[in-house]
């Protein structure tokens, strides 16, 4: 987590496994446009499972220097555009 929050050269990093192959992570201090694409991209992700990956998990973790600091629940939308 240290190496991902250096490469996006950020303080907090958010990170997300959704499914076995999966790992996103993004900037946790991201503005609303950025988090609101992150969210959406999370969400596609759980309901998608047309390369047969095994669903992990709808939780994204906050991280700084390592160390958890945080946790949110991504929800599946119904309507994607």
């Amino acid at each position: 987590m240290i190496a991902a929050q250096k490469k996006l050269d950020c303080k907090r990093v958010l990170v997300a496994a959704p499914r076995r192959t999966v790992l996103y992570a993004i900037d946790a201090d991201s503005g609303k446009e950025q988090m609101d694409l992150f969210r959406k991209l999370l969400s596609h992700t759980l309901k998608d499972d047309s390369f047969g990956n095994q669903y992990i998990s709808p939780l994204a973790f906050r991280f700084q220097d390592g160390e958890i600091i945080g946790a949110m629940i991504i929800r599946e939308e119904e309507n994607e555009e």
